[in-house]
Formats: structure tokens, C-alpha cells, sequence
């Protein structure tokens, strides 16, 4: 059946025919409304097809990664304290709190004051260095470039320890300051003092006269 269209009109709706043998054919004498279906139809099959998650994402790695690298190539070195040439052996003596007993390698010379304990990645059990100084003054250290945490005690000429301070590695901000004019500074591994039982008053054995 073929729906009904007026005589004056210079287009027609969709129509449809059908005859006994074959199928439904609809057409229409408007140009612009069997243009624009194939032109849809055209576009779409012209698309790019969207790419999947795990394309997108090998794509953006493909583009970050060699920006990555160019970064890290291009960021200038961190600069790290280098450790100074070795030096001659220090001379050693042999000290004495209560009943320990305290192997401390001496220095005296102001360039070996100066490097003390720095970059030491160890200090073996029972051993120190001692700090011996010209005169009674007071003395302030500090951690620089010093890798191994330390226990410091002050000492006066009469070999009393007038202090006793735990000092962190790598500390630059912490000034370790003697309460009073001492001759010498002892350091040992940290807690060294405390686990001997030995506290400010307490007398150093062996000191060499200075």
C-alpha cells in the first residue's frame, strides 16, 4: 500500500511499494534527505577509530620517557665532600676512666684538629681520638662531613671531664660548646661514656703533661 501525496506538492514524504514477488522499496524525490544519510554514513566510516587504554598508554610513555631521560641527563651533578688524601698515621695513647680502658689516636697539630674524625665510616670498639689544645680555653666542635655518630667529653688540664655530649652525624647546625675552658676533647662511638657508667667529674688516666 503506498501512502497517499498531495498533487501541488513538489516533494513527497518517504514513500513505499511493495508488489507480490519483492521486498519494500523506499525512496524519496527530496535530493537533500537522501544526500544527508550517505554523507553520515561516509563521514563515519572516514573516522579515526579511537585508540584503545593500553594504546594510549604506551603511546604517552613512548613521549615521556624520552623526555625523562633528556631531564635526568641534563641535571647537573650533586656535588659531595670529598674525602681528603689519607695521612700518616696518628700517634696513639692509651687512657684510662674507672676500668676502661681507651685506645685514642692524638692530634695536636692544627690541620689534624681541623679534619678530627671526618669521613670515618667506623670507629672500632674502645677507641677515640683525643683533641689536645695549647691553652684552657673554650671549645666548640661540630659535625661536618662526620659520618658515624659521636660522644665527646670535655677535659680540663687536671684531667677532669667538666662535659659530656652526644653528637649527631652530619649535624652543621648544632654547635657542641664546652660549659668551661678545657685542654682537651675526647671522642669516642656514641653512648660510649654512658655505657661505662662514667659521668662529668669523673678523672681521665694517662694524659700526657702539656
Amino acid at each position: 500500500m503506498s501512502a497517499p501525496c498531495s498533487a501541488d506538492s513538489q516533494t513527497c514524504p518517504r514513500l513505499s511499494s511493495k508488489d507480490s514477488s519483492g521486498p519494500v522499496v523506499e525512496w524519496s524525490s527530496d535530493p537533500v534527505r537522501s544526500v544527508i544519510p550517505n554523507a553520515v554514513t561516509n563521514l563515519a566510516s572516514n573516522e579515526t577509530p579511537p585508540r584503545r587504554r593500553g594504546d594510549t598508554q604506551r603511546h604517552l610513555a613512548s613521549r615521556i620517557l624520552p623526555l625523562a631521560l633528556c631531564i635526568a641527563c641534563c641535571r647537573p651533578p650533586v656535588s659531595r665532600p670529598s674525602p681528603p688524601a689519607p695521612r700518616p698515621s696518628l700517634p696513639t695513647i692509651e687512657l684510662r676512666i674507672k676500668d676502661a680502658h681507651i685506645y685514642a689516636e692524638v692530634v695536636s697539630k692544627p690541620e689534624d684538629r681541623a679534619l678530627g674524625l671526618m669521613f670515618r665510616r667506623s670507629l672500632a670498639p674502645d677507641s677515640g681520638m683525643l683533641f689536645a689544645f695549647d691553652e684552657d680555653e673554650f671549645q666548640r666542635f661540630w659535625m661536618k662531613n662526620t659520618l658515624i655518630p659521636l660522644s665527646i667529653a670535655y677535659i680540663t688540664s687536671d684531667s677532669l671531664i667538666s662535659d659530656i655530649l652526644e653528637m649527631a652525624p652530619m649535624d652543621t647546625a648544632t654547635p657542641y660548646v664546652s660549659s668551661r675552658p678545657v685542654r682537651y676533647a675526647l671522642e669516642m662511638n656514641s653512648g660510649w661514656f654512658q655505657s661505662h657508667g662514667i659521668r662529668t667529674g669523673d678523672t681521665v688516666r694517662g694524659m700526657a703533661p702539656k
